[in-house]
């Protein structure tokens, strides 16, 4: 296995320093550590580069592979160029472009269930703000019995959770609710 990870690393390393050298040079050129960088990668062209056949089923330790590989090709870059001023990026990523049409990888809404996978969509930005996952349940816990129920998102009220008047256990009439935050079970 490991032997199959070298192979993998040395060829994503033959590619990227083929097609994206002037890309790294220009990136490890610039003054700000601080920023993220991306590489774009055609993922079609890298497949055909680098005869992998399972990319989208182990997308996310292909694109591990794939940073390490930026990581590694910029340390060559600056042995082999000492005259320029060419600074190691901590913060590059590599960003895949030209997905190939297969089932799953083009969505029209991103969920939770997307997360770890390699999906594609597209849209028109009208404003940005930070990224957050769209909730479609939320978990309360009644104060007075420790009853935990799930609420439904409703549409119809600007995506907002209405909380019921009365717990949903028969035994408690209590009013008064706390939203359980997922991350603390």
């Amino acid at each position: 296995m490991l032997k199959d990870f070298e192979n993998i690393l040395e060829k994503f390393y033959d590619y990227i320093i083929v097609i994206h050298r002037d890309d790294l040079i220009e990136i490890m050129s610039n003054y700000d550590p601080l920023l993220y960088y991306p590489v774009l990668i055609d993922l079609l062209d890298l497949l055909m580069s680098t005869e992998i056949q399972d990319f989208l089923t182990n997308a996310l330790t292909y694109i591990n592979l794939l940073d390490q590989s930026l990581n590694h090709c910029q340390k060559v870059l600056i042995e082999e160029n000492p005259h320029l001023k060419l600074t190691l990026k901590e913060k590059i990523k590599a960003r895949l472009v030209s997905l190939p049409e297969a089932d799953g990888v083009f969505i029209k809404y991103p969920s939770c269930c997307d997360v770890n996978k390699l999906i594609s969509f597209n849209g028109t930005v009208t404003k940005t703000c930070s990224p957050r996952l769209l909730e479609s349940i939320q978990n309360f816990k009644c104060d007075k019995c420790s009853f935990i129920f799930a609420v439904d998102i409703d549409y119809t009220y600007r995506e907002l959770f209405m909380k019921p008047s009365r717990c949903p256990n028969k035994d408690c009439q209590s009013d008064k609710f706390k939203l359980v935050n997922p991350e603390s079970k």
